[in-house]
């Protein structure tokens, strides 16, 4: 799961026009960041972006693409805020005291149904269960963490030496909808 940042306040500077060239742009540069690492995306609601390592087609090694696509939408996110205030795009939310744009990443690991899901009148491709859940409580941990990438241990043990080496161990947090609490790393 990522989200941007503060996007709710940015969107108050910008007429609607420029918030859909705004999240265009920005969903554009994450949706081929995340095709990169293979990667699905599975929905945008806004200036979230759900995707899914894994399905529809197996990935060997989906724990390690994953942290590393998180890391290159941080990156991409930077080369975008350079952009927009190269522009001009930018300078009506940083008059009004926003900062350059950031993303708040949650991942996690576990067992979920890939497929299409709904009606007769409309289907999508999703992915369901309680590791959607957690990797969206993880986005949302970020803003208490002050991190952008907030890991569960789940996906820390899936992970190659080198990456799972690189993570910050950020303490044990309860998560909303679920007993007990989760170890978190900072990716």
């Amino acid at each position: 799961f990522s989200d941007l940042a503060g996007y709710s306040t940015v969107a108050e500077q910008l007429e609607p026009s420029e918030v859909v060239a705004m999240l265009n742009e920005y969903i554009g540069a994450m949706n081929a960041v995340i095709a990169t690492y293979r990667g699905c995306v599975i929905e945008f609601f806004g200036d979230g972006i759900l995707a899914a390592f894994g399905a529809p087609e197996p990935l060997e090694h989906h724990a390690d693409a994953a942290i590393e696509c998180a890391r290159a939408m941080q990156a991409a996110l930077e080369l975008l805020n350079d952009r927009w205030v190269e522009t001009g795009r930018a300078a009506r939310w940083l008059r009004a005291g926003h900062g350059r744009l950031k993303c708040r990443i949650g991942v996690h690991t576990g067992k979920v149904i890939a497929g299409n899901m709904g009606s007769d009148l409309r289907m999508k491709y999703a992915v369901i269960g309680d590791a959607v859940n957690v990797a969206s409580r993880l986005e949302t941990l970020n803003k208490e963490l002050g991190t952008s990438i907030a890991v569960s241990d789940a996906t820390r043990q899936r992970l190659s030496t080198s990456v799972a080496q690189s993570l910050i161990f950020r303490g044990a947090h309860p998560i909303k909808g679920r007993q007990g609490q989760i170890e978190v790393y900072e990716g």
